[in-house]
Parts: structure tokens; C-alpha cells; sequence
């Protein structure tokens, strides 16, 4: 007979409503776990509302938990906690107590006080992604106070509609019915530029019949079909870019912020350079705290990352196209000139007459038309004499528009005094001796990346003495000086075709024929300098030379890219040997200067994905 197993026995009060039994109520209670007790009534003490504030200005109790703010607030309802909207209200209160006019306050601080208390109600949480959204971003703007002072094609409400679109909400569109199919992980980075197209995301009108005319087996009319097919075209562009939002909000909203907003052009506006993080920043905390996404809530939480450090990165961007390059760079380009490819004009045949001959309709140039032509205007502008029009003007602007062009060299008016400000040379910037020790190496054009930012060094070893009899000047002395007194910002090389092509002439390192060294995998001249190290511009780091401006240095970020041409600074041949036959084994610093800046961006610079796989490894 075979042994039945048998279970053992179970206190009564250790199951609750089990399978076979009767439904039960408590008490009893169930065994409190191992190790855990239960606090009498006479143990407890209540925790308040924290006076200070929490993260992001939050209510939080003594535990520095957030309090949930009522969905209904009530009138004798008001905040405890010594927040910046608390204050703003008293002040308000003491401004109106004492006859004087409100204060003027920017809009995202007026958002900011009603902010906590606003939720979306207009959808139902069991309805699918795209239904949500749809309710939630007309909930988001109904009932603001949105400005209406700014420019066209500026601020808060521009910038609000044109990212609906660019996610495939639109104005009056329909939302669209979700699938059955497999979800994507909340983390694929999937993306295509292919449907952020504004002009594919244009509202179509209604057409008769409607989107299922079709297949409900009405017949079309010949003349509605266009406005039929740009309809299912337009609903299935706002539902893939959906998708794609749904997908990675992380970086769909780097995409936005960096490359989308560079080809849609809102970034040429420092207005909505301020705005576009700002409204991104109102819209995702709206969304988490109605609970719209709760799948994707943790990306969305990186999202808010992102617009937090697109808040201090774009103004940095366009105002270090402005300031950029620094006097010392200009200082540099002064002494040994410009080292930039010079502009050539190409002669494309039907476009340009050859230079040598005339135009077959065309008077030919007598002897005497010569004589009294001046020679300065029969020659070609000068493309690299400082002027209006010189590239040598600095016309850089966020994400690489400035410095592309090169325009006809025009003189200012004669009877206005008003000229640029004069680059100061080295010699006024203390350096004398610098141009005399040191000459420029490798010259390369190229985007990099800021890697570290090193201050002068406030403890600078002492300059070492020249040997008795020595004649010129002193290489070690000058190179002191120079880590001394300036600041030093690192510069990483970036992927190649990191901009997906956007940019073909920064997207990868590119050598210029001005350049002097020898550089991995090109070959090197018989006459060049064998004390260089071979340069890899595919792998070495840049060290910039910049005055240490605290203005200036506080535009920096670790992350943020920079594009233009960059000259190495090398020591004379003479110097050189003279450090190679010293005892000193530490080999010398290399530093160098930026003639030119085309571009800047942020840290967080994002492509469609489609456009350049390689792109991945630098998000």
C-alpha cells in the first residue's frame, strides 16, 4: 500500500478565506511577520507638514514625503510649507495692501502657482495610450493663461503647438486605435526622421465620406479622393509618431530639442530657446501627475532630466556662438594668421564664365578700359582680410549656421566711426615672448565634445633656469605661464557622421592643407619635424586655451559639443631640441587655439536613429 503524504497542520488564524472555507472577516488578524510589531495608539506621534520645502519646491511632511494635493481643493485650504509660490502670494497680498501695482512676473512663474492643483479628467484610465494623450494634452492647455506679447513664431503657445505636431497630436485630429500586437520595451530608442515632418503633419479638412468609406463600401467621388488620401496619410503620420513617442519619450525629446528644433528652425530665437524646455518641463510633470502614462512614467522622468539640463544648455549655446572664439584664439590668429582652407571658386561650366575670357555677348576690355580700372577692384575680394563679410567675423550660431558663407567684401561707410573692437595681440596680453617659442602645428576642422574643464593652475612650478651662456628665449617659462593664467577645456573627438550628415564638412575630423606635423594614416612630408607625436585626430584629445572669464567659463558644460577649425601650438624646432637634450623627461604640453566656431550644441544632441546608427553611442 503506497504512503500518502500528508500536510501538517496550519493554525486556524494563520490562513484568511481559505479555498475551502467559510469567507471570513477580521478579526481575527493574521501572524504578524518575523521580526515586525504593531505601535500602540499611545506610541504614535503625528507628522506634520515640513516648514522648508522638498525637490522642485514640493510640499513634503517631516518624513520628506510629498503631500497629494487634493484633486478638489478647498477654500480654507493653504500652504504650510515656506515655498517660492507661498512667498510670491504673501508678497502679492502686501503689494495690493499697500496701493501699489502687481508685479510684473514671467509666465512659467504664474504657471508655477497653480501648477500642483491641475490634472487632466478628460480620460479614462482603461482607454488606450493614444486616446489618453489625446485628452491630456486638451486638458494641459485649456484654462492657462498662455502670453500672446511675443514675436511670430515665438514663444510658450508656438512652441507648444509645433510639439504637438512633432508627437503626432494635432488640432482636431482624431485619436488613433491601438493595436493588438506586441508592445515595444519602453526603452527602444527607435526613431525616424521620416514622420517628424511638419509639413505631413498638416490638419487635413474632412472629406465626405470619412476615413472607412472605402471598406464600409460607400463610393468615393474622384473629387474627394485626394482629400481622403491626405487624410489617411496625415492620421497615419500622427500615429507612428505616437508610436515613437510611446517608444522612448527620453529621446524623442532630446531629438526635439537638439536636431529637430536645428532643421525647423525655432532655435534662431533666444525666446524660444528658454520656452522649448520650459513647456516640455510643464507637459511631462502634468502627464505623471494625472497619471496619463503610468507605462511610461520612469522616461518620463528622464525626460524631465533632459528639459532641466536643456533649461541651461541652449542659452549657453547661442551665447558661446557669440563670444567664441576668445580673445586669446584672436590673439593667436592675429600673430600667425589665418590657417583656414582658403575660399576657392570653382568654375562650374554653364554657370560661371571662365576668368581669362569674356562672355561671348560681351564687350571685350580695351587698353585704356584697363588703365583707369583700379587694380584693387579688378582682383577678387579678399575672403581672409578682417572686414564686413570676412569669415574672420565671428557669425557663429547654435548648431552650426554661422561661418558657412562667404560674402563680398563690403567697406563701411566712410562717414561712420563705427568699427569693430581691435583684437589685441599678444604682446598686450602679456605674452611677448609666446609668438617667438612656439608656432602652429596640426590645423583640423571638426565637432568635439567637452570632456574636462581645468582651471588655471594656482600652484605653478618655478620656471627652470636657463643654462649658463644660453641665448633666446625659454620655452619651459612661457608654457608655465600659459597653464597659470589660463583656463584649459579638454576636448574628446566625436563618432564620425555623429550629425547623421547633416553637417558633411564637421562629421568627421578633416586635415586642412595649411596644417604642419606628421598625422596618423596620412604620409608625412621628408621635410617635417620627427620630434612631433604623430597626431590621431580620430582618437586624441584637443586642450583648448581660453582666458579665464568667469562669464565665459561658466557657459561651459561637460558634454556640449563645439565645431570649428582648431590650430595646434607647437614649440620652434630650436626649442624643441633644446627640451629633448635637457635632463627633464616630462614631455611638453600641447595646447591649442580655435580660429574659427560653426557650431555649438548641447550635451544631450540627439538624430534620428534611421538617419545614423552610429549615432546611439553618443545619447
Amino acid at each position: 500500500m503506497a504512503a500518502v503524504a500528508t500536510n501538517p497542520p496550519v493554525a486556524a488564524n494563520a490562513l484568511i478565506n481559505p479555498a475551502d472555507g467559510p469567507y471570513m472577516t477580521f478579526p481575527p488578524f493574521p501572524a504578524l511577520p518575523a521580526g515586525m510589531g504593531i505601535m500602540s495608539f499611545k506610541e504614535f506621534k503625528e507628522r506634520g507638514i515640513c516648514m522648508e520645502p522638498g525637490p522642485d519646491d514640493a510640499e513634503v511632511d517631516a518624513l520628506g514625503i510629498p503631500t497629494i494635493p487634493l484633486i478638489h481643493p478647498h477654500k480654507n485650504n493653504m500652504c504650510k510649507t515656506n515655498t517660492k509660490r507661498k512667498r510670491k502670494a504673501e508678497e502679492a497680498t502686501a503689494r495690493k495692501k499697500a496701493g501699489l501695482p502687481a508685479s510684473r512676473v514671467p509666465w512659467y512663474e504664474q504657471w508655477e502657482d497653480g501648477e500642483l492643483v491641475r490634472f487632466s479628467h478628460g480620460f479614462n484610465p482603461n482607454s488606450s495610450r493614444f486616446e489618453r494623450i489625446h485628452a491630456a494634452a486638451g486638458d494641459f492647455a485649456n484654462g492657462r493663461t498662455w502670453p500672446t506679447t511675443f514675436a511670430t513664431e515665438t514663444g510658450p503657445k508656438f512652441i507648444w503647438e509645433r510639439y504637438q505636431r512633432y508627437i503626432g497630436i494635432q488640432q482636431g485630429s482624431t485619436a488613433p486605435k491601438e493595436k493588438e500586437k506586441d508592445k515595444k520595451d519602453a526603452e527602444d530608442d527607435g526613431m525616424s526622421d521620416d514622420d517628424m515632418d511638419d509639413d505631413e503633419g498638416e490638419e487635413v479638412e474632412e472629406s465626405v465620406g470619412g476615413l472607412n468609406s472605402a471598406s464600409n463600401g460607400h463610393v468615393v467621388n474622384d473629387r474627394d479622393l485626394p482629400a481622403l488620401v491626405a487624410k489617411n496619410k496625415a492620421a497615419a503620420t500622427n500615429e507612428e509618431n505616437l508610436s515613437r513617442f510611446f517608444d522612448s519619450p527620453e529621446r524623442s525629446t532630446k531629438v526635439f530639442l537638439s536636431s529637430y528644433a536645428r532643421e525647423k528652425g525655432f532655435l534662431w530665437s533666444d525666446i524660444n530657446l528658454e520656452c522649448m524646455p520650459r513647456i516640455l518641463s510643464f507637459f511631462f510633470r502634468f502627464l505623471i501627475r494625472s497619471k496619463v502614462l503610468p507605462e511610461n512614467e520612469r522616461s518620463l522622468r528622464r525626460s524631465i532630466e533632459v528639459v532641466t539640463l536643456a533649461q541651461t544648455e541652449l542659452p549657453n549655446c547661442s551665447a558661446l556662438a557669440k563670444v567664441f572664439p576668445d580673445a586669446f584664439s584672436k590673439a593667436c590668429t592675429k600673430s600667425w594668421g589665418s590657417k583656414k582652407e582658403p575660399f576657392v571658386l570653382l568654375n562650374v561650366e554653364g554657370f560661371l564664365k571662365p576668368l581669362d575670357a569674356a562672355a561671348p555677348d560681351e564687350p571685350t576690355e580695351s587698353e585704356e578700359d584697363k588703365a583707369i580700372v583700379p587694380a584693387s577692384e579688378k582682383e577678387p575680394s579678399g575672403w581672409d582680410t578682417p572686414g564686413w563679410g570676412s569669415t574672420t567675423v565671428n557669425d557663429a550660431a547654435p548648431w552650426g549656421t554661422g561661418g558657412w558663407s562667404n560674402v563680398e567684401k563690403v567697406e563701411p561707410d566712410p562717414v561712420d566711426d563705427w568699427t569693430l573692437p581691435e583684437v589685441k595681440g599678444h604682446s598686450e596680453m602679456g605674452l611677448e615672448s609666446f609668438p617667438s617659442t612656439h608656432r602652429t602645428g596640426i590645423v583640423e576642422t571638426s565637432t568635439r565634445r567637452i570632456k574636462a574643464i581645468i582651471g588655471p593652475n594656482s600652484n605653478p612650478p618655478p620656471k627652470p633656469p636657463q643654462a649658463e651662456g644660453a641665448t633666446g628665449l625659454d620655452a619651459d617659462g612661457v608654457e608655465i605661464d600659459l597653464d597659470a593664467n589660463f583656463t584649459k577645456v579638454v576636448f574628446a573627438p566625436m563618432p564620425v557622421d555623429w550629425d547623421g550628415g547633416e553637417c558633411p564638412v564637421y562629421s568627421k575630423p578633416t586635415i586642412l592643407s595649411t596644417s604642419q606635423g606628421p598625422v596618423v594614416g596620412e604620409p608625412t612630408a621628408a621635410s617635417a619635424s620627427t620630434t612631433q607625436k604623430p597626431y590621431d585626430p580620430l582618437n586624441d584629445d584637443i586642450t583648448l586655451l581660453i582666458e579665464s572669464n568667469e562669464a565665459q567659463v561658466a557657459l561651459l558644460r561637460e558634454g556640449m559639443l563645439v565645431g570649428g577649425t582648431w590650430v595646434q601650438i607647437v614649440r620652434h624646432e630650436e626649442a624643441a631640441k633644446k627640451k629633448k637634450k635637457g635632463k627633464s623627461k616630462k614631455a611638453a604640453p600641447v595646447y591649442w587655439y580655435l580660429e574659427e566656431v560653426t557650431i555649438t550644441a548641447p550635451s544631450f544632441w540627439a538624430v534620428a536613429a534611421s538617419d545614423s546608427e552610429s549615432n546611439k553611442s553618443i545619447l
